[in-house]
């Protein structure tokens, strides 16, 4: 899986300014079908298949 992350996150990396780690951990996220718990996230729409929520509701 970890050859696959880097792909699939390099674009993403590239075309929406995203940082290589946030783009690794969120490939990471969106690949084992997990939650993304974050307060940043606007950075991660632009993953496709991420499921992203802010911890604490809001």
């Amino acid at each position: 899986m970890p050859e696959e992350v880097i792909s699939d996150t390099t674009p993403v990396q590239y075309l929406h300014q995203v940082g290589r780690l946030d783009a690794l951990i969120a490939g990471c996220a969106a690949g084992y079908s997990v939650t993304l718990l974050t307060f940043s996230s606007k950075y991660y729409r632009v993953v496709p298949n991420l499921k992203v929520e802010q911890p604490y509701g809001s």
